[in-house]
């Protein structure tokens, strides 16, 4: 939850089952669209859908078609949108999971 690597006798622990379907989600809700190096079609257009007059529903629909790609995720069942100003906004995500398991995940932005 708080971003930190897990090890337990030396090795990286692994996220599995709706643990790491949230992770994915919250990663791939964090990445801006071309930041990532080897693959700048992936990400979330951040620079355009932060920007003063865009609506909160067009940014649910850019999100929701980001976690909808996540393999593993049925379902997007719920968007949340807290915007702290024209730049930043706090995101929380529902969904279910391929087999039923159900998890949100809050993130900020900006």
């Amino acid at each position: 939850d708080d971003g930190d690597l897990a090890i337990e006798n030396g090795d990286f622990v692994l996220l599995e089952d709706i643990d790491a379907i949230a992770q994915e989600i919250r990663i791939a809700v964090q990445l801006w669209l071309e930041e990532y190096a080897f693959d700048g079609t992936i990400g979330v257009n951040w620079q355009v859908l932060l920007r003063k007059g865009v609506d909160d529903s067009t940014i649910a629909a850019a999100l929701r078609k980001v976690v909808a790609a996540i393999v593993g995720v049925a379902s997007v069942d719920k968007i949340e949108i807290v915007r702290q100003d024209n730049r930043r906004a706090t995101i929380a995500i529902a969904v279910t999971s391929d087999v039923g398991a159900v998890a949100t995940v809050t993130t900020a932005v900006g």
